[in-house]
């Protein structure tokens, strides 16, 4: 997001200066959702349910959908767009029908609402819409993960093949800062492939699915408030 002397200010979504190039100041903004990496070692050593990593898009595919779980990992609070520090990790609409794999299915689906609400939010308080979303990290090892991502953003979401992006993007910008390409245009393509992930659910389908999202969390937050 590229942005004039001043960025904008956000209540719960932070704002950095990401880089200077010339006079032109390009700004990130950061938001913060709950932990996914600890409910993913909690589902394997803590719940067992997964003996893998691996294991756990694999186990969310064996299932069409939650089958109307909803799983809150707020394990440490909820964060953007909320701020709700004392809220708790809660699993609702459980039932005797429910399996590991519906609880995998679930949380998968709570990264993707998270996120949802997160891009709602930047497009409510500044305007810019995000048209595609570029994932990286270890979740997105699963093209499951990716896919179910997909569906609730409801915008194709891109995993590149080449994993270090971060310290390559470093790299170019000393490039350019130090001469050595003299505009962006210049700079080299990303090496690898690029896998798109299409949305595969309807716009009704999303909406109900960010409803009951919404619900969730307001019953989380009101027992944190209790």
């Amino acid at each position: 997001m590229a942005g004039g002397d001043a960025a904008p200010e956000l209540d719960t979504i932070k704002v950095y200066l990401a880089w200077l190039l010339g006079d032109r100041p390009t700004y990130c903004l950061e938001a913060d959702t709950t932990v996914t990496g600890a409910v993913v070692r909690w589902l394997r050593e803590g719940a067992g349910i997964i003996a893998r990593d691996d294991e756990l898009g694999e186990l969310a595919d064996s299932v069409p959908d939650a089958g109307g779980l909803v799983f809150v990992p707020a394990f440490t609070g909820l964060n953007v767009p909320y701020d709700v520090r004392g809220a708790r990790g809660s699993i609702l609409g459980l039932t005797l029908g429910h399996t590991r794999a519906h609880v995998a299915r679930a949380f998968l689906d709570s990264i993707g609402l998270q996120v949802g609400a997160i891009l709602d939010e930047i497009d409510a308080r500044t305007g810019v819409r995000v048209a595609r979303l570029k994932v990286g990290g270890g979740l997105s090892d699963s093209d499951t993960a990716c896919a179910i991502q997909a569906d609730w953003l409801g915008i194709p979401v891109l995993r590149s093949s080449f994993r270090e992006t971060t310290a390559r993007a470093a790299a170019l910008l000393a490039g350019l800062g130090a001469g050595f390409w003299e505009r962006e245009a210049e700079l080299p393509p990303l090496p690898g492939e690029t896998r798109v992930f299409e949305p595969r659910i309807d716009g009704d389908r999303r909406a109900e699915g960010r409803a009951e999202w919404r619900r969730a969390v307001d019953a989380v937050t009101s027992w944190a408030g209790r």
